[in-house]
């Protein structure tokens, strides 16, 4: 019986199993787009949907999508604040002022307010990590973004 390669002369062990695969480190990318989203499970709060897309053409992740998700609570109110609903306020809150959005456009946000930031660039980190109950399943975390100087 005749035999072939399927991955020619390329290392299978080199090939990640995870297409969307992206190593530790970080990233000079673009931001192409801010959604304000639902999630699937309607009983979910909102998110802002941040995707960033990789700009380095030496690196083999060139072109690849960064996706990073935060939770918005839109119609809350100062009474139903928890540690946990501060601790999700706090790391949108983070993530707007890591790529220079004003606090007069967080209070104000909307699909215009969105655009001015579609296009900047940033370095963004990404760590890798597996769900405690599931180690086949990996999760892909932006960690940190800092504008260029």
């Amino acid at each position: 019986m005749f035999k072939i390669s399927l991955f020619g002369d390329v290392d299978v062990n080199e090939v990640p199993e995870d297409p969307f695969w992206v190593d530790n480190g970080t990233y000079l990318c673009t931001l192409s787009s801010i959604e304000l989203k639902q999630p699937r499970d309607e009983t979910k709060n909102p998110g802002l949907a941040f995707t960033w897309v990789i700009n380095e053409e030496d690196s083999e992740f060139q072109g690849q999508n960064l996706q990073d998700w935060k939770i918005t609570y839109p119609n809350l109110t100062e009474d139903e604040v928890t540690p946990d609903i501060k601790k999700d306020l706090a790391r949108l809150k983070q993530r707007l002022v890591q790529i220079g959005v004003t606090e007069e456009d967080m209070n104000n946000w909307d699909a215009d307010v969105a655009q001015n930031y579609i296009g900047i660039e940033a370095y963004v980190t990404v760590k890798n990590s597996e769900n405690a109950d599931d180690p086949s399943k990996k999760y892909r975390n932006v960690t940190f973004v800092r504008l260029p100087e």
